[in-house]
């Protein structure tokens, strides 16, 4: 079992938050994007158990708890630093593809920008599943897009469909072309408090206020394995809330962003 805890800090140096939600929900592999510029995290985390940083790219932090290196970094065709890939690599278990991801917002960066970044993230996995030769992959990270917009469900994005939309199969043609899927578990999350990762009220007149920013995606190949019960948006650290009285994140004394938690079973390969 290898349970995954991510989070957008915004900048902020969290330890005394990160550490007991490591602890009480038994971590093994965290993940900061927009992690604070100096690091600390390693040592605070030896409180919990042997965590080790694993090299990613300055926009992210990734820490395990797995004994050994078990994480190898992974070459994509096109590189930027919105992205990184690595393999996990458990002695004894079948190999899993990481694509962590930070997707350009909507504030500073314009809809066709955003629209050629999902598609060669999706270029990207393809060509390093086409390497590795299977499709055991999971994206985790900040999309900066909601589960329903094309970036997410679009065939020229993630193609990240509902988790219940999959009868059978992992792809559907279009325009005599097939298209593979991610699968998102994140809509079940929408029933829950807090509904979502990110608040923001825009005052226009449309708005969702809370948005579902903060996403993890698989392939049909990783769906047994994936835990949906074990998916929760944390919004409590220890005995302390990261959320303000009212009910939304709390700014000022955690992130804008909620942290992400959930479960991955490997499975042993084959011999």
């Amino acid at each position: 079992m290898a349970r995954f805890l991510f989070w957008n800090v915004n900048g902020r140096s969290l330890d005394s938050l990160i550490v007991p939600i490591v602890r009480d929900h038994r971590i093994h592999v965290v993940i900061l994007i927009e992690p604070p510029s100096i690091e600390t995290l390693e040592t605070s985390l030896s409180a919990v158990g042997p965590f080790r940083r694993v090299p990613s790219r300055d926009r992210f932090r990734v820490y395990s708890r797995f004994r050994g290196n078990v994480f190898v970094p992974l070459t994509p065709h096109l590189t930027d630093d919105r992205s990184d890939f690595l393999q996990l690599r458990y002695p004894g278990m079948e190999d899993v593809i990481l694509a962590i991801t930070h997707g350009p917002d909507r504030r500073n960066y314009s809809q066709n920008y955003r629209a050629m970044f999902f598609a060669r993230l999706a270029l990207n996995i393809a060509g390093i599943e086409e390497g590795l030769a299977h499709r055991r992959t999971l994206v985790i990270g900040d999309m900066n897009a909601s589960p329903f917009e094309s970036e997410l469900e679009g065939v020229l994005g993630l193609h990240a469909i509902q988790l219940d939309s999959l009868a059978r199969g992992t792809s559907r043609v279009v325009l005599g072309d097939p298209h593979l899927f991610f699968l998102n578990p994140m809509w079940t999350c929408y029933s829950q408090s807090p509904p979502a990762t990110y608040y923001w009220n825009n005052s226009g007149p449309h708005e969702h206020f809370w948005y579902m920013l903060d996403q993890v995606v698989f392939r049909p190949a990783l769906r047994s394995r994936f835990r949906l019960p074990s998916l929760r948006i944390v919004s409590q650290s220890g005995s302390r809330s990261l959320l303000t009285t009212g009910g939304f994140p709390d700014t000022v004394n955690a992130s804008d962003h909620l942290p992400v938690r959930f479960e991955l079973t490997l499975q042993r390969a084959s011999s």
